[in-house]
């Protein structure tokens, strides 16, 4: 849904522009538009420029319109707002984390924005933070909160279904580009199944199922108990020729979407057709969650140094949610089970992205659980908040 971003958005992003460096900024997006007029493959974008620059790039030529896409928009002023609080409340070491966002490697990227969500949060709480600069070969956590306090931040591993749905997925995406593409056809395919293994001979199926498929038809099938849905929709054109909705480490939904634009004349900016893609696999979206969550506490307990108090925050890596709209209570007692048999932290704290509506339209906050050690190995301050 295209909206206009009210004036506190816009000047967020501006003071996020300037915290990045305007110069810098200016540099990176002057490369993203003419790549993006040069290539119709989103995800070669994405992976080149990053989650920050892609974001800009979408949402700036349409700041003051009401054609500025929620979903991006919503997107990038959460980041924003979690870097721009680390950055105005000088914490020691925010500069140097502001660098690493700079450097266009998307791993690097995402796990850095973790820490500045993390900090954010803290810091809400009244906490002074400090982030601790990475030596090569030495094991230290990520932030010192208020001088004692060992924080160890953490995105959750993706399970082994969620690995399945990936790898169908990058199988099916570039078959199903071709085909709408040569039928010059806008739609949306969702692909879903409880099968936890979908194998090629599955996949073969489905492409030649699609290749068949009637233009403006809404269609259900059932293929070896895939369901393969495609509805006809409506292309929205947009003054920079494209939409794009990719897997985004910070809000990764449970499965892939995309839309993308295929654009006919030397200009680059008139939608020809397109599509969106939706893979599910292996029924409830957290099954296997709690794997995921283990094996990021296992790692996060060897950051920490043992003699502090510590603390881990754990991204669950969902989408942008509701806040009572995912039932989290298996990740929370995977927890649970983990501390009760390791003392070394003293809390774990689950977030995760939530969208709320305010009298000034939609924003995103944190979805915050935490969970406290009975008896660390090292407690906390008797006074310190979460």
């Amino acid at each position: 849904m295209n909206i206009k971003a009210s004036p506190d958005q816009e000047r967020l992003i501006r003071e996020f522009q300037e915290i990045l460096g305007v110069e810098w900024v200016n540099k990176q997006l002057e490369r993203f538009y003419k790549e993006r007029d040069k290539s119709k493959k989103y995800n070669d974008r994405g992976k080149e420029f990053g989650t920050i620059i892609s974001l800009l790039g979408n949402v700036i030529p349409t700041l003051g319109s009401d054609k500025t896409d929620e979903w991006s928009l919503l997107r990038l002023c959460y980041i924003a707002n979690n870097v721009t609080s680390a950055s105005n409340a000088f914490c020691n070491g925010v500069d140097e984390k502001i660098e690493k966002l700079k450097t266009l490697d998307t791993t690097q990227e995402n796990s850095t924005l973790y820490e500045f969500v993390s900090a954010s949060i803290l810091l809400s709480l009244g906490h002074k933070v400090d982030f601790i600069a990475e030596v090569k070969g030495e094991k230290r956590p990520d932030l010192l909160v208020d001088g004692c306090v060992e924080v160890e931040c953490k995105q959750r591993g993706k399970t082994q279904v969620e690995l399945i749905q990936d790898a169908v997925w990058n199988q099916l995406y570039p078959q199903v580009q071709k085909i709408f593409h040569r039928k010059k056809q806008s739609a949306m395919i969702e692909v879903f199944s409880d099968k936890e293994l979908v194998n090629n001979t599955d996949i073969k199926k489905i492409v030649g199922f699609l290749k068949k498929v009637e233009p403006g038809k809404l269609i259900r099938e059932e293929i070896d108990s895939v369901h393969v849905v495609v509805s006809p929709i409506d292309v929205i054109d947009s003054p920079y020729g494209i939409q794009a909705d990719t897997p985004d480490p910070q809000f990764p939904s449970a499965f892939h979407r995309v839309e993308m634009l295929f654009h006919k004349g030397p200009s680059g900016v008139t939608p020809n057709s397109g599509f969106f893609l939706e893979c599910l696999f292996g029924g409830s979206t957290l099954r296997g969650r709690e794997e995921g969550i283990k094996d990021r506490l296992r790692s996060a307990k060897k950051q920490v140094s043992g003699s502090n108090p510590a603390i881990v925050f754990i991204d669950l890596r969902l989408k942008i949610n509701r806040r009572n709209s995912i039932d989290l209570s298996p990740a929370v007692n995977a927890i649970d089970n983990w501390m009760k048999q390791n003392t070394s932290l003293a809390a774990v704290i689950l977030t995760t992205p939530i969208e709320t509506k305010t009298n000034e339209g939609n924003t995103v906050g944190h979805h915050i659980i935490s969970r406290l050690h009975d008896s660390p190995k090292v407690r906390l301050p008797s006074d310190f908040r979460l």
